[in-house]
């Protein structure tokens, strides 16, 4: 055992600037390995404290639907429109589904919630307009 490492420590030795240089390298590597997984475990956190500081405080939307409501007569399916989830064009929920889900025993309040998006005639630029029913 004694000869191995006097072995190895002579050539480490030997070339001193090679030994060097090899050792920063794994130095290196571990420490870039070590941010990376930092990084990543911080992302994570994060993104998780995102979702538990949102709570029971989120909107639930139909995202799609077999007939939506923009085609009714008289509307400009590509200038104006119910907005759901990143600005997909959706349908509405019935407004009895708020008073179904009052009713549940885990929910402590809801509400009717209601996006609108159209193209301003001046330009190409679109509004959203968000109301709710202020006696919910």
């Amino acid at each position: 055992m004694w000869d191995t490492l006097e072995c190895a420590w002579r050539e480490v030795s030997r070339r001193g600037g090679r030994s060097l240089v090899t050792a920063t390298g794994y130095a290196l590597a571990v420490g870039i390995a070590v941010t990376l997984v930092c990084l990543q475990m911080a992302a994570r956190n994060e993104a998780s404290a995102v979702l538990t500081g949102t709570g029971t405080h989120f909107v639930a939307f139909v995202p799609a639907c077999t007939e939506p409501c923009y085609f009714a007569a008289g509307s400009d399916a590509k200038g104006e429109g119910f907005v759901g989830s990143g600005g997909v064009l959706s349908a509405l929920l019935p407004a009895d589904s708020v008073d179904a889900v009052r009713r549940l025993p885990t929910v402590k309040h809801a509400a009717p919630y209601l996006l609108y998006r159209f193209r301003l005639p001046a330009g190409a630029n679109f509004c959203t307009v968000a109301g709710f029913n202020p006696a919910d």
